[in-house]
């Protein structure tokens, strides 16, 4: 993304949250029963946990997961502005 930005001047990234959010998933298995996955899973777990700390548990499994795709959809969002800003330097 960053060279896109930087160097092909790439306009307009999309940040699109899915329904079934396994990543997700996997980051609030993570989090609530301290499961642990293979190097690249734990890998992105650590990218997605931040978006969650300050995140509600106490909810129905469906309502979490959809509430933790939303969660995980702002915070990407964040971490794209941030970096538009580096870009704009």
């Amino acid at each position: 993304m960053q060279y896109a930005g930087s160097h092909l001047h790439t306009p307009l990234f999309v940040v699109l949250g899915d329904e079934g959010g396994a990543a997700v998933a996997e980051t609030l298995d993570a989090i609530l029963h301290h499961a642990h996955e293979a190097e690249h899973i734990e890998s992105l777990i650590k990218l997605i946990r931040p978006g969650l700390k300050e995140f509600e548990f106490n909810q129905g499994r469906e309502n979490l997961l959809h509430a933790a795709v939303e969660a995980n959809v702002r915070w990407s969002m964040q971490q794209l502005l941030m970096f538009s800003e580096a870009i704009a330097r």
